[in-house]
This record gives C-alpha cells, sequence and structure tokens, in this order.
C-alpha cells in the first residue's frame, strides 16, 4: 500500500486511520534510496582501463600515455594555467630557449625578465600576515656571536708607573764672631724634598681569557632538491 501524505485542515478529525502510516513512509523511503547511486562519481572499469594501467596493458608496447591526467596531455593542462602562476620544473636548462620553456613558450624561467618575478637561489614565503606580496629578505649563512672572558688581575707596583717622595733632612751652620778666637757656631736642621727616578713599566699587561662561540659562517638551509622555477607570463 503506499503513502498518501495527509493534508490536514483546521476541521480534520485524527483518526487512528491517519495516523497509522509509518509502514507505507519506510517502504517510500526504501524506495528512493535503492533507486539512489553514485555511478556518475565513479570510473567504470572501462574508463578505468583506458586511463590506468592493469596488467593487460602494462609492459611492452603499451598504449598508454604516461604523461596524461584522466585522458589529457600535461601540455594542454600547463596551457590551461592563467597567467602569473609559477611552478617548477623538474628537467633541465637545455629545455629552454632564450629562458622560455620550449614545450609552452607562455612560460619563462622566474629570472626576473620576459615578465617574470626573480626566483632563482630563494626560497618562497606565504604572504599574509607580517608578510606582503613582494617582500624579500633572509640570509643563507649564519655567524654566531660569541663572547670573551678574562681573569680578574691585581695590579703590582712594578706594573704602575710611579715615584716616590722623599724628605731629607740637612744640617746648616753659621759662623758668629770677629777677628779673635772667639766665636760661636749656630747649627740648624732643614728639610728637603726630593723623589725618586720612576719605577714601573708603565705599560699594558695581559690577561688570560677563553672565547665561546665560532668565527665560521654556518649555513642555515634546510634539506632540499633544487628545480627550475617557472611563471606563466603569456
Amino acid at each position: 500500500m503506499a503513502y498518501t501524505k495527509t493534508t490536514w485542515a483546521a476541521d480534520t478529525a485524527v483518526t487512528y486511520a491517519l495516523l497509522n502510516h509509518i509502514e507505507e513512509q519506510y517502504t517510500e523511503i526504501m524506495s528512493y534510496l535503492s533507486a539512489h547511486d553514485h555511478d556518475d562519481r565513479y570510473y567504470l572499469k572501462a574508463e578505468v582501463d583506458s586511463y590506468f594501467w592493469d596488467e593487460s596493458t602494462d609492459g611492452d608496447g603499451s598504449t598508454l600515455d604516461a604523461d596524461t591526467l584522466e585522458g589529457v596531455e600535461g601540455a594542454a593542462i600547463i596551457s590551461g594555467a592563467t597567467v602569473g602562476i609559477g611552478g617548477w620544473w623538474y628537467g633541465t636548462l637545455d629545455d629552454f630557449t632564450d629562458g622560455y620553456l620550449d614545450a609552452d613558450p607562455t612560460w619563462h624561467i622566474c629570472d626576473g625578465a620576459g615578465g617574470s618575478i626573480e626566483l632563482r637561489e630563494v626560497f618562497i614565503l606565504g604572504a599574509m600576515g607580517a608578510f606582503s606580496v613582494g617582500d624579500s629578505g633572509g640570509n643563507n649563512l649564519f655567524k654566531p656571536a660569541g663572547y670573551t672572558s678574562g681573569e680578574a688581575h691585581v695590579l703590582t707596583a712594578a706594573e704602575v708607573m710611579h715615584t716616590h717622595t722623599l724628605t731629607n733632612q740637612y744640617g746648616t751652620a753659621v759662623a758668629r764672631g770677629g777677628n779673635n778666637a772667639s766665636g760661636s757656631v749656630n747649627a740648624t736642621l732643614e728639610d728637603v724634598d726630593n723623589q725618586t727616578e720612576t719605577a714601573g713599566g708603565g705599560v699594558g699587561h695581559e690577561h688570560t681569557g677563553t672565547f665561546a662561540g665560532s668565527t665560521t659562517k654556518k649555513s642555515l638551509l634546510p634539506p632540499y632538491i633544487a628545480l627550475i622555477p617557472i611563471q606563466k607570463v603569456a
């Protein structure tokens, strides 16, 4: 028995027959589920066999094209890119003429020429936040900073240029009297300041010190593989 939806009105009588239709609802729901599939979202076997390798097609004489994606040639995928998009070429410089990719001259090496940006020997950093498009910087070498420490040293007298002041007392005598043998002598003491000769080297002296650090520049490069940067320019 098929489910018939009840249209309720203000004067519709609520009866057991109108409420007892869960089985009919279940039957109709299952009919929808049974008819629903995802066949259009998945490859059929014939499609898989034509797109990918299998035991019957792989090997010598295979007609499969290794540079296709869902049957589309790689060159067609590349040519469909928007101008300004960048990528990486896993080949050699012999694949280019005057910087343009021989397989598709709308792509150019990112060397700052031909409408491209300069990306040689640099890493890519996502813009936004603290970095704007086109910002550049960084360094591939880093020289660590160091410091020295020296032992404490107390200067000795021999290391300091200096003199000493000495006070000497000398006696002086003054004779007093006339032309006869009588007379007197007065003796006094006089202080005279003198200085010794300069002593001490008065020159620089050495300290024993140690150095912690390195004077050798260190590489900051993480593990990498080098590819040729290219950009869609036309």
